[in-house]
């Protein structure tokens, strides 16, 4: 799997945040970088999602740690053959918020990020080019420097929510919830 260099997300930290669980995850609109739209939750309601989101490149490299689990629980599909496939059907995005002065940048932001990334990433990656503050105060986004990740109920409620770098526990976690 190709590192993206480019793309920012929110992503997991070692710590649940209960403030948001039980809330509706919040509407964000936004494209993919063939240009297709995406409104979440609308997108994934039906079944569980885990939708991540980052806002600064710094968020980039706890992401990086969370990409090959992710695929290889959530969005990896059974190969040719395979007898058991042991991934979750669950629907994976990932958001981009790109403001401020980021936004003049943005073109050239989902250029990069789709010559780097693996192919089969790019209908999960959305760039959502909006105000971050509303966000980070439903969201109770308190670092902006990491990467925070939402699992949705099959309604779009937020039942579970990590941040900061990959762990086994916090995928347990997860898989936990899940598994219910």
């Amino acid at each position: 799997m190709k590192t993206i260099n480019a793309f920012i997300f929110i992503t997991l930290l070692p710590v649940v945040l209960f403030g948001q669980v039980g809330k509706d995850f919040p509407l964000i609109e936004g494209q993919t970088v063939e240009g297709i739209t995406i409104s979440l939750p609308k997108a994934v309601k039906g079944k569980y999602a885990l939708i991540g989101l980052a806002s600064s490149l710094a968020a980039q490299e706890d992401l990086n740690t969370w990409l090959q689990p992710m695929y290889d629980n959530f969005i990896r599909k059974a190969e040719k053959g395979q007898l058991f496939d042991d991934s979750y059907d669950v629907f994976t995005y990932f958001v981009s918020i790109i403001n401020g002065a980021n936004k003049a940048a943005s073109g050239s932001i989902k250029k990069r990020f789709k010559e780097q990334a693996d192919k089969e990433l790019l209908p999960l990656a959305i760039f959502y080019e909006g105000d971050l503050k509303p966000l980070k105060e439903y969201l109770s986004i308190k670092n902006t420097e990491t990467v925070y990740f939402y699992l949705l109920d099959a309604n779009g409620k937020i039942v579970h929510v990590v941040y900061g770098k990959y762990s086994t526990a916090k995928m347990e976690d997860i898989e936990k919830l899940l598994d219910n």
